[in-house]
């Protein structure tokens, strides 16, 4: 998550969408009190700074609980930052950062988020996954994680990809940001979004963190069970965006 005073936007960080390499990329043209949160694993070029803070957890609680989305594990994480404190983390959904921030700087900074064809992020959280957990696990292993985890309601992270409730309102499924920028045109999307808020660079999306070494398309994963099953998996995402596999 990125949140400049300076540049008055908010960042709303998905997973498996290049947001590690748009909060590196967005790091230079940040001021001193603009927020930027840290990474799991940490990267060159990115500081992060002021996502720290106090807030009062009880109403996330009581919204989590209210809205079907109330798990332990988020619990226990709710609790957690708030002793911490830390106010912010990378994958902060949009409900929650509009409840931790002052209300003219939600309704008058840009928010914008990044989204990314489902089949092709799995995939990409899948070699994500092996590559700091489980090297071994197969494809349809990892499906069957992310659907307990989803089925739990716990928050997402780079683990497993589902990035709905991250820039939607779980109770109208409303989109919260302004801007829904596709990875698929990932470059020209960010540069036009950031010349809104006065960033004006000609050099796109020059870092990459966490480079993928894969070679095959995506589409060279999956059987067609899979396939369907990612599809019925992230079906609302699907829908919302209009992604079909293979597109």
């Amino acid at each position: 998550m990125v949140l400049s005073h300076k540049h008055k936007f908010i960042f709303v960080k998905t997973a498996k969408t290049a947001g590690t390499s748009i909060e590196v990329f967005l790091d230079k043209y940040c001021g001193e009190n603009d927020i930027l949160t840290p990474f799991a694993f940490p990267e060159s070029h990115h500081t992060p700074r002021n996502f720290r803070g106090f807030f009062n957890p009880i109403p996330e609680i009581q919204e989590d609980i209210r809205v079907g989305m109330f798990s332990f594990k988020n619990l226990r994480d709710i609790v957690k930052d708030a002793l911490i404190p830390k106010k912010f983390h990378h994958h902060i959904p949009a409900r929650k950062i509009k409840n931790r921030v002052p209300k003219e700087v939600w309704e008058d900074y840009l928010k914008f988020t990044v989204v990314r064809n489902p089949w092709e992020k799995v995939i990409s959280g899948w070699f994500y996954y092996k590559k700091h957990f489980n090297e071994k696990i197969p494809l349809d292993q990892y499906l069957s994680f992310c659907e307990r985890r989803m089925s739990q309601k716990i928050r997402g992270t780079g683990i497993c990809p589902y990035n709905l409730y991250n820039y939607t309102n779980p109770d109208t499924g409303e989109i919260m940001v302004d801007e829904v920028i596709r990875y698929e045109n990932l470059n020209d999307e960010l540069l036009r979004v950031l010349e809104r808020v006065g960033i004006d660079s000609n050099d796109g999306l020059n870092v990459y963190a966490k480079k993928s070494s894969r070679k095959k398309k995506y589409t060279e994963f999956y059987d067609d069970k899979l396939r369907v099953r990612v599809g019925r998996l992230f079906r609302e995402e699907i829908e919302l965006h209009n992604y079909s596999f293979g597109g």
